[in-house]
């Protein structure tokens, strides 16, 4: 975690896929933000380009109290 201007900054896990060349297929990471106000709270989850995974279980559990989720809506196919 980092702390900016007393709000705390959370990196937390997401899921998804990369490519940067062409043998280097999801061997990167990737991550979305738990924000936290000063004091304790309120506290924003931003997930960034992620699916759905085990990892929202995981940020629930380990930074409990989320006051906003803001959520990608899945791009799954081109309609």
């Amino acid at each position: 975690a980092a702390v900016l201007d007393g709000v705390r900054f959370d990196c937390v896990p997401a899921h998804h896929w990369s490519k940067r060349g062409l043998a280097d297929t999801c061997r990167s990471l990737w991550c979305g933000w738990v924000l936290t106000a000063p004091g304790g709270g309120p506290r924003l989850y931003f997930a960034g380009d992620t699916g759905y995974g085990p990892a929202f279980a995981e940020i629930g559990r380990r930074l409990p109290g989320i006051d906003l989720a803001l959520l990608p809506v899945g791009a799954y196919d081109p309609r």
